[in-house]
């Protein structure tokens, strides 16, 4: 098949520009979006959460049974444990987002609280902005122990990589 290449290198410059450009603002839309159902989802557990705490309060003064106030006792050490496990998931996003260098691109992003692990998957366009990551991962103050398999070195350019780190909660 013969192939004309009609366009000069300037406009196919320009065209690619505007493309990535656009998938970046796609990206960063969706990213925006996502952050705001999950803030939306935080804020409504709090809400929820205070509505909760009000009513054991409310019931508190009204009871003078012992049994009663061992039941909002328990009620409110549940509501401690809750609170006190809790993690803001869109701080620790944020600071990882600003780690990724240009060159890179996340396609999966797995987080364990219970194991305070972080597992992620992606594509460099060429191993030196492989490197660059690996090197801003282990720079990080959110994440420690960055295990990466030697297979992610393997290739010079479109780099498919899978990392796993431990999260400092």
């Amino acid at each position: 098949m013969i192939e004309l290449n009609l366009l000069p290198r300037a406009i196919k410059k320009q065209i690619t520009k505007k493309t990535q450009y656009v998938a970046m603002v796609n990206n960063a839309l969706i990213l925006t979006a996502v952050f705001l159902i999950v803030s939306g989802l935080m804020l409504a557990s709090q809400k929820y959460m205070a509505y909760e705490v009000n009513m054991v309060n409310k019931n508190n003064e009204q009871m003078t049974q012992p049994s009663g106030i061992e039941e909002i006792n328990n009620l409110m050490s549940e509501a401690s444990t809750v609170q006190k496990d809790f993690v803001k998931w869109s701080k620790i996003l944020n600071n990882f987002l600003a780690l990724l260098p240009a060159g890179n691109t996340m396609q999966n992003i797995n987080l364990d609280r219970g194991q305070a692990i972080m597992t992620m998957s992606g594509r460099a366009k060429t191993r030196n902005d492989f490197l660059q990551l690996k090197a801003n991962l282990e720079n990080s103050q959110i994440l420690s122990g960055i295990e990466s398999p030697i297979s992610n070195l393997l290739h010079r350019t479109d780099v498919d990589f899978t990392i796993q780190a431990k999260l400092n909660l």
